[in-house]
């Protein structure tokens, strides 16, 4: 929602925002930048692999980072 308000805002207009669960997300083109700001959905290697996958060379992944001793 404020993502299309923040770009249309901005005079964007090859900009696509796509809400989505990533289990059920199938994508049958790449992006030019995939992001995952804090999202549980980035967990297991698997999904990384599925987010580099959808990109054309460029991905953002923010996360934490969970210490063991």
């Amino acid at each position: 929602h404020y993502a299309r308000e923040n770009a249309a805002a901005a005079g964007l207009q090859n900009t696509e925002f796509i809400l989505s669960d990533w289990d059920s997300f199938h994508y049958l083109e790449s992006f030019d930048l995939v992001i995952a700001s804090m999202s549980p959905a980035i967990c297991k290697p698997d999904h990384l692999y599925k987010m580099i996958g959808s990109s054309r060379g460029f991905c953002y992944l923010s996360s934490f980072v969970e210490r063991h001793s």
